[in-house]
């Protein structure tokens, strides 16, 4: 199953947004449900690793490798794949790209993801899918609080 949630950032080069890529952004974009504790985060780049426990019927691990990254002028990316992954997801494939348009970038959360069933894939699509559907508007607040100076929350 795939989705893709795309999110307009105004006045912002690529590089401008994909600089602030980091924890504090993670965090920011991180779902209220399942609540989840950062056991480690590297980065961005190639072969940086991603490991995150969720409170979901009991601490679940889900340990996410970075598979690809590019930075050209108009488009950067960098896809992690899930390499330990929870309630029986079998394949999880997350392409986090940030694309030049006009008047600013436009960030793209391309999700493929596979359970094995096309039953279950169908069930979790959904539930997978709303806390994507969230980020545009985590996004813009925390972009808009750092054009304004603000502290990020």
């Amino acid at each position: 199953m795939r989705f893709t949630i795309k999110t307009f950032i105004p006045g912002k080069s690529p590089q401008e947004v994909f600089a602030h890529f980091g924890e504090p952004l993670f965090r920011v974009l991180s779902p209220g449900f399942p609540r989840i504790t950062i056991i480690r985060f590297d980065g961005c780049r190639l072969n940086d690793e991603t490991h995150i426990d969720m409170q979901f019927f009991g601490k679940r691990r889900w340990v996410s490798v970075n598979t690809a990254f590019s930075e050209k002028e108009q488009e950067i990316y960098f896809i992690d794949e899930g390499k330990t992954l929870p309630l029986g997801l079998k394949r999880w494939k997350h392409c986090h790209r940030v694309v030049a348009a006009p008047g600013g970038s436009i960030i793209r959360d391309e999700v493929e993801f596979d359970y094995g069933n096309f039953v279950l894939n169908v069930f979790w699509k959904i539930p997978l899918w709303i806390p994507f559907a969230m980020r545009p508007v985590k996004y813009r607040r925390f972009f808009e609080q750092l054009t304004a100076g603000n502290t990020l929350r």
